[in-house]
């Protein structure tokens, strides 16, 4: 069965995509891997979690350990002023 992606998940990927943004749609690999992982022209590359608004930002059991073992930041979004704002700055 595919992973499902939040309502929001299309819009940050392709608006991040039309600001030049490199975007890889990971939401497939689960394990609680984060959704994108995106790439700004300057080369830092920056994890995120796609949630819906409603969705208070909760976590399933596996992205909390994945967050948690993760050695970097995994940043949650919700919609695509936030991702923007993350990963451009």
């Amino acid at each position: 069965m595919p992973a499902r992606t939040d309502d929001t998940h299309t819009a940050i990927r392709d608006g991040l995509r039309q600001l030049g943004v490199r975007v890889h749609d990971t939401h497939e690999i689960g394990g609680g891997f984060p959704d994108l992982v995106c790439r700004h022209h300057e080369g830092e590359v920056v994890l995120l979690e796609v949630k819906t608004p409603d969705s208070r930002r909760r976590l399933t059991k596996a992205e909390v350990v994945f967050h948690r073992e993760w050695a970097g930041v995994v940043f949650v979004v919700c919609d695509l002023a936030e991702a923007v704002a993350v990963v451009c700055g």
